[in-house]
């Protein structure tokens, strides 16, 4: 066979370079396939270790998961406690120790108790004068752990205008995350706050102080109340001789209310809230009908549709001139509890009373009597005629009374617990906050007199003794209920509700 290149003859002598060529290639191709192969192991060992160090993460992870999970069970105070003792502070360090079970909290529980919502509902502007804006900034830092959370704050020092370095440095910047604020503001620093939106601001207490001849724009034009679309509970407090009361409040949103006003006020403002649910309501003297809300005022009918709980309060400054025409106007139709807390109303208006509830149909009738006697003297037979006449005629079946002074009769107390006075009460709730008013052996004869009218059990009789020594009361039939007390205006009446009261 010819040789394929021009020129060249062909020989039978072996390419020598070509030939040392392929060893040297070979011999580079087995040392890259050694390194290959060593790589290859190597990534294996990681792979392996990889796998080895996930698992005992996973098993850290579940570690922690299992020391921290039960924080969710914890009371809020030990959190509280956690949150304090583990890190830096809001206020400065307190000077008591921390208690030894905290000391060996480790930083990872600060974590977690920062995230816990319950630490957040909360935030209290303690009573200050050294507020400055590096403290209010130093405070905003701390708060912004807790990320989206509801904010709720007061301010501690309620009777004493806001001040100005809190509403810039700490509540304008959350006014998206504020559900609960409390201030005292006069008008002319409620008409500066206006400028501000709290759009899912749920409840407001609100102070207003008038300043008088100083006041740069009237209380009713000031837009405050602009936009508070999801505000629920108002409580509104209005010092010295208001003229108006801010237009713009959303009364037709309310479900609870805590006001004190003029009574010339009360039945306009009741006639606009159609959703309120609980209310408490202080009357004042002062204001007049043309003064008060927009539209010509009347006191022929006020309907509160859904009204269930009512709290008549403190009557400063009224006569029965005022007051009957108001409670004889009020229509409730879904009244379920009524709560009478002043004495002039005992005194003066208990035919006005009575009235109301029988026109409403209340089931529940809370009667704080601190004077019951009033100036009958001591010897008295029971209370006076006028509240006397009241209780009679009753048509709640339950009756709570408040009487932190003075004691009633024991005679009295037999005739109720014998179903003799108010035999149509289904129980008889008794507070007594005078120590040594009855002893054992006194109370043991009353709750011995006890009768049954057939087969309809008598009032169920509780004596509720709020002093020092409560044991003996107990031993004897009587009733002691701490829990139960600061409750009675409650927004919620189930917490009205004790289990030794509701069982016969």
């Amino acid at each position: 066979m010819d040789c394929p290149i021009p020129n060249i003859a062909r020989t039978r002598i072996p390419l020598v370079g070509r030939s040392n060529t392929e060893s040297l290639l070979g011999a580079d191709l087995h040392d890259v396939g050694g390194c290959i192969a060593d790589a290859e192991e190597r990534i294996q060992s990681f792979s392996r270790q990889i796998a080895s160090l996930e698992e005992q993460e996973e098993d850290n992870i579940a570690i922690f998961h299992r020391a921290v999970v039960p924080h969710k069970h914890l009371p809020l105070e030990l959190l509280a406690e956690i949150f304090v003792h583990t890190g830096p502070l809001i206020l400065p360090p307190s000077t008591t120790a921390a208690p030894w079970t905290l000391r060996a909290v480790c930083s990872s529980w600060r974590a977690v108790a920062l995230l816990e919502p319950r630490l957040w509902n909360d935030i209290v502007m303690q009573d200050r004068y050294d507020f400055s804006k590096p403290w209010c900034q130093f405070f905003n830092e701390h708060i912004l752990p807790s990320g989206l959370f509801s904010l709720n704050m007061y301010d501690s020092h309620y009777f004493r205008s806001i001040c100005s370095i809190i509403l810039e440095e700490i509540i304008i910047p959350n006014l998206s995350r504020l559900r609960t604020l409390v201030l005292h503001a006069t008008t002319n620093e409620l008409l500066d706050i206006s400028k501000y939106s709290f759009p899912e601001l749920v409840s407001l207490s609100l102070k207003l102080s008038p300043v008088g001849v100083q006041e740069r724009v009237s209380a009713d034009v000031i837009p405050f109340f602009n936009g508070m679309k999801q505000l629920r509970h108002l409580t509104l407090m209005v010092n010295g001789r208001p003229r108006k009361l801010p237009s713009s409040i959303p009364w037709e949103q309310l479900t609870s209310l805590t006001v004190t006003l003029p009574i010339s006020w009360a039945a306009d403002i009741l006639n606009l809230c159609v959703n309120l649910r609980n209310c408490r309501l202080s009357i004042m003297r002062g204001g007049t009908p043309s003064e008060s809300t927009p539209g010509t005022p009347t006191l022929s009918s006020v309907l509160v549709p859904k009204l269930q709980w009512l709290t008549l309060a403190k009557l400063s400054g009224t006569s029965g001139r005022d007051i009957h025409p108001f409670l004889d106007s009020l229509t409730l139709p879904s009244l379920s509890g009524l709560t009478i807390s002043s004495d002039d109303l005992f005194r003066h208006h208990c035919d006005t009373i009575n009235r109301l509830i029988v026109r409403s149909r209340c089931v529940l009738a809370i009667l704080h009597i601190f004077s019951p006697y009033h100036d009958y003297g001591e010897d008295s037979d029971f209370i006076d005629p006028a509240l006397g006449s009241l209780l009679e005629s009753l048509n709640p079946s339950i009756c709570e009374f408040h009487s932190p002074e003075i004691s009633y009769p024991l005679e009295a107390l037999e005739n109720i617990a014998a179903g003799k006075l108010l035999p149509q009460l289904a129980s008889f709730i008794f507070h007594n906050d005078t120590r040594y008013t009855f002893d054992a052996m006194q109370l043991r004869e009353v709750i011995s007199k006890r009768s049954y009218r057939g087969t309809l059990p008598g009032p169920r009789f509780a004596i509720v003794y709020n002093g020092d020594d409560h044991s003996e009361i107990s031993e004897y039939g009587g009733v002691y209920d701490d829990k139960y007390r600061g409750h009675p205006e409650s927004e919620y009446p189930e917490l009205l509700w004790s289990p030794t009261y509701s069982s016969h």
